[in-house]
């Protein structure tokens, strides 16, 4: 904004006084889109820095000119999956990035392979030159030579509405079978070449403001039968079919009516399924995770004493039946179908974790983060987990929420050594408490005021031998 004042000489005294309109330049002109915050150094204003869903731009002149900043691992994940025959080949879909990958599974060696948002990345498990990419609302496109180029896969599919986040899966009996969900399910026997719907709107309709909603979600279909296909909703609504989409009943009573973020079919068992639902959209804080053992004709809260955080995916070990969800505040884990629940592993960034695959043959649980790139961990697969007692502690935390003190109380069901840690949010222990030789009966441990920060904390209790209990 500039001022400008204009003097004369005569009579030696002011007569004009004139404003002229402000004056915007341009500057990191065609950095990456969607800028969401710039920083100008105080002491050096020609220094500026400029993040955006690109990463982080510098310039030493204002913006005239700039680098980008590379090597952090900042991009933020929708979507995720690893090549089932070279499980060091991972793909993610990525918020204004892309569908990228690397082929060797290093952090510094990733490319490009499809524009827009990024989404679904799907490599046939048979023939890993045959890829499926997607960008925003439903665009599948197909690259049969590895990703070297690619061709559009959406013939056919053709639904009122789908979300921006549109779920395609494969037929795991089936890799030439694909179904791909708008407001209405379709279904592809022939490699995306052709889409056929299989079902009526499974949504209660549109609407919602100016995005798409009243859209399927996320797909299930059993690796047992093909023909028994779940499917979720954001509007709150369960679905299945056990003849290929001919008749499709609700199944959504005893769920709440909120966003359904994952269904899952069980590997291991016939009428067994989970679902996780998110009532984030909904001011609902609440961790939402649900079985059925009877094909959804009832279901049960199993999200035990999670966190208050939506849930976004869950994953069935086929091996051993462990179950993992990704949260919005990291991965955790059930050794015993959801009674109880432990943060996964260390070293996780406490961010929103959106999307897991798990590659059986080589044990590998992969998470997408929303903001912190992707991380890989190789999960114990000991079938009968005989290293962890079993026995029931009936452990309590009192009062929780808890602000000046908190109580510990279990029982105990043999004479035997504990430790006992309190964990953050980051896997972190930031107390330790041990007890040694303690009786058969009922235990209380009290503590003062801790002078922690505000969160969400987490117990963990051993034996002697360093078991989890």
């Amino acid at each position: 904004y500039r001022r400008q004042r204009q003097m004369c000489i005569r009579d030696s005294h002011y007569i004009e006084d004139i404003e002229t309109d402000p004056v915007w330049d341009t500057r990191f002109e065609w950095a990456h889109v969607d800028q969401h915050s710039i920083f100008i150094h105080p002491q050096n204003p020609d220094l500026f820095l400029a993040g955006n869903d690109g990463g982080i731009y510098l310039s030493e002149n204002r913006g005239l000119t700039y680098q980008k900043l590379d090597g952090l691992p900042i991009t933020q994940f929708y979507r995720t999956s690893m090549d089932f025959q070279n499980p060091e080949q991972v793909y993610g879909g990525a918020q204004d990035n892309g569908t990228m990958r690397t082929l060797t599974g290093d952090q510094d060696d990733f490319e490009f392979i499809l524009g827009g948002d990024g989404f679904f990345p799907l490599i046939d498990p048979e023939d890993s030159n045959i890829i499926y990419a997607e960008s925003q609302y439903g665009n599948l496109r197909k690259s049969t030579n590895g990703g070297n180029n690619f061709v559009s896969a959406i013939n056919g599919f053709e639904p009122e509405r789908v979300n921006w986040n549109t779920p395609v899966i494969f037929d795991p009996n089936n890799a030439d079978v694909l179904y791909m969900g708008g407001n209405r399910m379709y279904k592809s026997t022939n490699n995306a070449n052709f889409w056929n719907p299989i079902s009526d709107d499974l949504t209660d309709g549109g609407g919602n403001g100016n995005l798409a909603f009243g859209t399927i979600t996320t797909i299930s279909v059993s690796p047992f039968d093909s023909e028994t296909i779940m499917v979720g909703t954001d509007d709150g609504n369960v679905w299945m079919t056990e003849n290929g989409g001919t008749d499709w009943n609700n199944i959504s009573d005893g769920l709440p009516k909120f966003w359904i973020t994952q269904v899952a079919l069980d590997p291991t068992e016939l009428g067994v399924a989970y679902v996780t639902i998110s009532g984030f959209r909904f001011y609902d804080d609440a961790a939402h995770v649900f079985k059925t053992t009877d094909s959804g004709n009832s279901w049960e809260p199993i999200s035990g004493e999670l966190p208050n955080i939506p849930v976004n995916d869950i994953i069935i070990n086929p091996t051993n039946h462990d179950l993992y969800i990704a949260t919005d505040i990291g991965v955790f884990k059930s050794i015993n179908d959801g009674g109880s629940w432990n943060i996964l592993g260390i070293g996780l960034p406490n961010v929103v974790i959106t999307d897991l695959s798990y590659h059986e043959p080589t044990h590998t649980l992969l998470a997408a983060t929303y903001g912190r790139s992707l991380y890989s961990v190789e999960v114990d697969t000991d079938v009968a987990n005989e290293n962890l007692v079993k026995e029931n502690f009936n452990i309590s935390i009192s009062p929780n929420p808890f602000f000046e003190e908190y109580n510990i109380t279990f029982t105990n069901e043999k004479v035997q050594d504990f430790n006992i840690n309190i964990i953050d949010v980051k896997g972190q222990i930031i107390e330790n408490i041990t007890a040694q030789k303690l009786t058969k009966g009922n235990h209380q441990f009290s503590f003062g005021k801790k002078e922690w920060p505000v969160g969400i904390y987490f117990l963990q209790l051993k034996n002697g031998n360093g078991d989890l209990i």
